[in-house]
């Protein structure tokens, strides 16, 4: 993979701060009967303004047509798509999240007690464990953001725009650190021990890794077209990656890939707190997440 860098920039985020007669009469009555039949329509479809694109169906997050992410932050799992996102304190209980309705969210770091989340629209950032989201007040030179990362203070993301940028002060200032990473999509791995140590899912290629803070990328492996890579909270050389062929799975950190049979049409992977390989899979326009505790052999409805 080439080893592309360009200069440096730096980005520094601002802090946030009468008519008569029967006519005009008719027109009023139309009107009201339009809004009143619009919210009666909203409860039908279960699209209620309040909640959004993605409400809660039967127990399941609405993310829309396309899936892209999972997360875990502590004991809470996200979910997100084209559409909107969701979280669950436990297995079948999700909730709304508000905020990201039609951001096409897909990739997400938790860092400093806050959650960002990137998408076709920019970063977004939540201050209340990911339950609500505004736009983060960040002077990116793009809009898109297609890959996102933390540990600690550190933050990567990548737009298919202008490439990677990094945070070392949790998210205040922002620098480009390289036009690598435009292929790059879904949730980075940073390692929380030495933040110049990173791993991301390359559309363009397989997973990736840097030793030098983003400047330069050297492939691990896995599966093609990678859109989606995590690793064990307890045991990072345990790593799990989604792409074009597959679910694969490692345990000598990437040096080796295992194919391991997924449920059908996992676009994401993830692991828990406890070890647990989780997959996300997408039926209709809600997720449906699967957990394994034994490596992909067996999956449960998580």
């Amino acid at each position: 993979m080439g080893k592309q860098t360009s200069a440096a920039r730096s980005l520094t985020i601002e802090p946030t701060g009468p008519g008569r007669g029967f006519f005009p009469l008719l027109a009023v009555l139309l009107t009201v009967g339009v809004v009143v039949a619009g919210g009666a329509l909203w409860r039908v479809r279960g699209d209620d303004p309040a909640t959004g694109p993605a409400a809660v169906a039967a127990g399941q997050p609405r993310v829309g047509g396309d899936l892209h992410a999972v997360m875990v932050d502590g004991d809470r799992r996200f979910v997100s798509g084209h559409a909107g996102a969701a979280y669950s304190d436990g297995a079948g209980a999700w909730t709304a999240v508000r905020g990201l309705d039609g951001k096409d969210a897909m990739a997400w770091a938790s860092v400093a007690g806050r959650i960002f989340v990137g998408g076709h629209e920019g970063l977004y950032i939540s201050t209340d464990k990911g339950v609500t989201f505004a736009a983060a007040p960040v002077d990116l030179p793009m809009t898109d953001v297609h890959s996102l990362g933390g540990s600690a203070s550190t933050i990567y993301l990548a737009s298919p725009q202008a490439g990677l940028f990094v945070s070392t002060d949790a998210g205040k200032t922002f620098t480009q650190r390289s036009v690598v990473g435009r292929s790059f999509m879904g949730t980075i791995l940073v390692d929380p021990v030495n933040s110049n140590h990173a791993i991301a899912p390359d559309m363009g290629g397989d997973v990736v890794e840097t030793r030098d803070g983003g400047r330069n990328w050297l492939s691990l492996g896995g599966p093609r077209g990678a859109m989606s890579v995590a690793w064990d909270p307890r045991d990072h050389a345990r790593m799990a990656a989604v792409g074009a062929d597959g679910l694969r799975t490692s345990t000598d950190a990437g040096r080796s890939w295992k194919k391991i049979s997924a449920p059908a049409g996992t676009v994401a992977a993830a692991f828990d707190g406890q070890g647990r390989l989780l997959a996300a899979t997408l039926s209709a326009d809600l997720a449906r997440l699967h957990a394994s505790g034994d490596s992909g052999a067996t999956w449960t409805p998580a």
